[in-house]
């Protein structure tokens, strides 16, 4: 019995403290520091997540290069103008083209509306004066040029100077054609560096009689000469 007695005094001995009542220090202060651990983590794994996030942003989308979209190709009419609807420009997005020169040139161009809310295309080629025909790209309320990455307004499309695009002389704006002279699209032939084969001229065979005095015929093939090309006496 004894025994008994002295094993349970032991475990009492050994038992973990009872917790602290809710109301005393101890607890507040235990009921603290769980919750401040559990916000680091939480903070931590969220800091983690936006981390991941913004480099598969930077793999995916910001370090690739800027690539202008696909023109469509388009010609002149039996009048030599190009004609366009206006209402186009209506979605506010950049419209490229590509018109086909004489010589094979390919000469690109896009219309937008430099004006929100408002009707006021601007017509200009694909190329800058400074950094060449790698042309721009639409972001939001911005034109991009390619080749530099300089930003411009919408507002400045269509005026000269600096990294803008060329402008284009001479089109005209109807209540509901954008009209574009084959002239004017031919004088930006020079800004481009790209262009599509075109069939070489016809030209006549030449004849294997060309060097006879008579019908042409070679004089090396005086002995076999036919009939038709011996000088009658």
């Amino acid at each position: 019995m004894l025994d008994v007695r002295r094993w349970m005094l032991d475990i009492r001995r050994n038992a973990p403290p009872p917790p602290p009542p809710p109301s005393s220090p101890d607890h507040r202060k235990s009921l603290a520091a769980r919750r401040t651990a559990r916000r680091l983590a939480i903070g931590l794994l969220t800091l983690s997540a936006t981390a991941c996030a913004a480099q598969l942003y930077w793999d995916q989308v910001a370090s690739r290069p800027l690539q202008r979209t696909d023109a469509l190709r388009i010609a002149a009419d039996e009048n030599g103008n190009v004609r366009l609807p206006l209402d186009l420009i209506a979605d506010g997005q950049l419209h490229r083209y590509e018109w086909i020169a004489d010589d094979g040139k390919i000469v690109r161009f896009f219309i937008i509306n430099r004006h929100p809310g408002a009707v006021a295309p601007a017509v200009v080629f694909d190329a800058c004066a400074l950094c060449g025909d790698m042309g721009y790209v639409h972001r939001d309320d911005r034109v991009i040029c390619i080749a530099c990455g300089v930003n411009l307004v919408l507002p400045s499309v269509g005026k000269p100077g600096g990294c803008n695009p060329i402008v284009m002389e001479n089109w005209r704006q109807t209540a509901s054609e954008i009209i574009i002279p084959r002239d004017s699209l031919a004088a930006g032939a020079q800004m481009f560096t790209t262009s599509v084969e075109t069939p070489a001229p016809d030209t006549p065979p030449a004849s294997a009689h060309s060097d006879n005095p008579v019908c042409g015929a070679p004089p090396a093939a005086a002995a076999t000469t036919p009939a038709c090309c011996v000088p009658k006496s």
